[in-house]
């Protein structure tokens, strides 16, 4: 999912689309750069990027079925390495910057939006930047962007039970005593940390949603103890991937070199589980 800067779109008089893929963005990259600033920074006004994260590799690491080293991928990287020369924390990230935005505002607005399937996306409360784009896959077997294997910030979700237990998983991420519930900071660092709220009000919320019953509060419990337990490990392999990716964004390996190291990784997780 990406936003563009409407300074740019209305400057170019392009008419946004549902959806882009690599080629569509780069022919758009090749039209603006007359127009845009060098400084491809987070919040400067001809940042042609509001909202672009890369591809989740993780999720697709686990099947056999997609092959990192075939050209569309290849070639996918070899643009990205182009359309983010001038800002590479890009590679990792582009988010925008929270503080702009009320973060209890935030924070029920993603939750409304994954329930009822709205296509505002997450920040519709923004007058700089075009509605959300899908940006779709190239070759049809690695998106840039997925409804959730698991879990995803993803609007409009269709799955609604899978919805439900997003918001479930968040909210049980972290459970720091310490925080003020009335401080937008406290709703802010969501999207950072995960969930600021005690336990004591996470068990209030999960009772609610699971009707009361009598064990919820020790099913949430060894439901987040196993959550815990598979975010630490996709943790350790994010912070691999993260570093492959960001030495191809900053121009440090070649595309080629890169999918190869998706490849080994992928290569490595598959034989780990087909170990007993």
């Amino acid at each position: 999912m990406l936003r563009l800067n409407r300074n740019i779109t209305d400057e170019l008089n392009y008419e946004v689309p549902d959806e882009m893929d690599i080629n569509d963005l780069y022919e758009l990259y090749q039209q603006a750069k007359p127009i845009a600033d060098d400084d491809f920074t987070i919040d400067v006004q001809n940042n042609i990027y509001v909202f672009l994260p890369m591809t989740e590799d993780r999720a697709y690491l686990k099947k056999e079925e997609v092959n990192f080293d075939s050209e569309n991928y290849v070639d996918f990287l070899r643009k990205m390495q182009e359309l983010y020369q001038y800002q590479p924390s890009y590679a990792t990230h582009a988010f925008t910057d929270i503080k702009s935005f009320s973060g209890k505002s935030v924070l029920l607005n993603t939750f409304t939006n994954l329930l009822e399937g709205s296509p505002s996306g997450m920040f519709e409360e923004t007058d700089t930047a075009t509605k959300p784009i899908l940006l779709k896959s190239t070759d049809g077997k690695i998106p840039f962007w997925r409804s959730g294997e698991d879990f995803s910030m993803s609007s409009g979700c269709k799955d609604k039970a899978l919805a439900w237990e997003f918001i479930k998983f968040c909210i049980g991420q972290k459970q720091f005593e310490f925080e003020d519930a009335n401080s937008d900071s406290y709703y802010r660092n969501f999207f950072t940390y995960g969930s600021m709220l005690n336990k004591e009000n996470t068990r209030q919320l999960v009772a609610y949603q699971l009707e009361n019953d009598d064990d919820t509060a020790e099913k949430w419990e060894a439901y987040n103890e196993k959550v815990s337990a598979k975010a630490f490990r996709d943790l350790q392999l994010d912070s691999i991937l993260t570093e492959i990716r960001n030495e191809c964004m900053e121009q440090k390996i070649t595309p080629e070199e890169c999918a190869k190291l998706f490849s080994k990784e992928q290569s490595f997780m598959l034989m780990s589980r087909s170990c007993p």
